[in-house]
């Protein structure tokens, strides 16, 4: 997988994925800003609930935890982007490294937006539901890659490999390739916590994804 993320991250410097980095460091910038601004109003309208716990998670916040709680909250959100870019990216990708592929059926922005809007969505509410998890050193961050890689491997192997297979194929190869997805999810999820880096994360998650892929599935896989 090594060989495959450094090719990720090489093709953030080819021409035709270019205008994309700009757009996710742009939309990425704006969701951590929006998130920061959320979750101060929301402590603002919260006060106190007369819940212990969530007046505890509060007073955190309260404390300048903001910028903490849309750090980790940032990769469920970001995933927004992934529709947006999907088609683009992977054409780029493929067109770079396996240039005899036959033409994919297009996932399109509709369909790709709303499987990662559903995608973000869940990833959002079980954040929030282990949120009290993520002020603890260490735990936090072993939480945030299991679980975000879950959610992350899954939703990036559906919409990729949808371009190519059949649903009933995709669910085969994710039953087969269960932990290697998950592994490769955790690594976009850790690029997605990484300051700077993940402003570029979901780009290079689509890239990755689409080189593994390969390494799962090879061949000239078409529906």
């Amino acid at each position: 997988m090594l060989r495959d993320l450094v090719r990720a991250v090489a093709q953030l410097s080819d021409p035709a994925t270019r205008r994309w980095v700009w757009i996710s460091v742009a939309g990425a910038l704006g969701i951590l800003i929006g998130l920061v601004v959320l979750i101060e109003l929301a402590v603002t309208f919260l006060g106190e609930t007369g819940y212990v716990w969530l007046d505890w998670i509060v007073r955190i916040l309260s404390a300048g935890g903001a910028l903490l709680g849309a750090w980790f909250l940032f990769p469920a959100v970001a995933t927004v982007l992934l529709g947006m870019m999907l088609d683009p990216v992977v054409d780029a990708v493929e067109a770079r490294h396996y240039p005899g592929l036959p033409p994919p059926r297009k996932i399109g922005l509709v369909e790709g937006t709303g499987g990662a809007l559903r995608l973000g969505l869940l990833t959002v509410l079980l954040n929030l539901l282990v949120l009290p998890l993520y002020f603890v050193p260490v735990v936090n961050l072993v939480v945030a890659l299991l679980l975000n890689g879950f959610l992350l491997g899954r939703e990036y192997v559906e919409l990729v490999a949808a371009r190519r297979m059949a649903r009933a194929d995709v669910k085969a190869l994710r039953a087969r390739h269960g932990a290697a997805i998950l592994a490769a999810g955790a690594v976009v999820a850790a690029l997605l916590l990484i300051p700077f880096v993940n402003l570029v994360a979901p780009v290079v998650g689509i890239a990755l994804f689409t080189h593994r892929l390969r390494a799962w599935r090879p061949g000239p896989v078409q529906s």
